[in-house]
């Protein structure tokens, strides 16, 4: 005879439905990671700080609402806890590297900066000191009365080419101005008429500009002669144009 089965034997109870996770928690551990990320890269310290802020807040926060709801929400790892306690010390650890970091890259980015200004200058020069020079060979070339060093000046500063040039260091304002000083990234275009030894008489355009940086600048002065005339000759100086 063989035992007949027991039908009253319980049965298995099915597995327990996993409990949501609490709200905020996700978003603590995306913070903390990011400020790590953030503390890492010494650019972003102080948002750095923030977000490892914020990723202890909501890391407390959901634990806070899985231990008021057990039923609904279950207890979050401290995953979110911990990333928000990194963030917030890594900007301390990382902050003499950004120091050091800027020390370096602060004084280099400057200078690379002022080469590329002092090239652009030097470009502007020569197109400025070609166009002066053009206007002295076509003035002496074509037998006219000799043109004056105001009369260059005027024609340098109307010529479209050269009022096109934007100013490297300010873009509004102009690069061409008539005086002796010059402003940081323009070109002052000055009238000279020097005796020379014999008694000759030579009319020149004055070119000064500044180059290097703004705390320390080199003044660059170079003239382009117009005509030089001896003593007792005669001429007709030109109009001022």
């Amino acid at each position: 005879m063989t035992d007949a089965p027991d039908w009253n034997t319980p049965a298995t109870p099915a597995p327990a439905a996993a409990l949501a996770e609490a709200p905020g928690a996700r978003t603590a551990r995306i913070c903390g990671i990011a400020a790590i990320a953030c503390a890492l890269t010494c650019v972003a310290i102080p948002l750095a700080i923030i977000l490892g802020i914020l990723a202890l807040v909501k890391a407390n926060k959901a634990r806070t609402l899985a231990r008021q709801y057990p039923e609904t929400y279950g207890l979050p790892t401290s995953g979110g806890l911990i990333l928000g306690i990194v963030g917030l010390a890594l900007p301390v650890v990382m902050l003499p590297f950004a120091g050091i970091v800027s020390a370096i890259a602060i004084p280099a980015l400057l200078s690379q900066r002022n080469q590329a200004r002092d090239k652009a200058m030097e470009i502007q020069w020569a197109q400025v000191r070609s166009r002066a020079e053009a206007i002295a060979l076509e003035a002496g070339a074509t037998g006219a009365p000799r043109l004056s060093a105001e009369g260059a000046i005027n024609l340098l500063l109307s010529d479209a080419s050269l009022k096109a040039m934007k100013n490297v260091h300010n873009p509004a304002d102009a690069v061409l101005i008539r005086g002796t000083q010059p402003r940081p990234g323009t070109i002052a275009l000055s009238p000279a008429r020097e005796s020379g030894s014999g008694g000759t008489t030579t009319e020149s355009v004055v070119l000064r500009a500044f180059f290097g940086p703004a705390n320390s600048p080199i003044t660059r002065d170079e003239k382009v002669d117009l005509w030089t005339v001896a003593p007792g000759s005669s001429f007709t100086e030109g109009v001022n144009r």
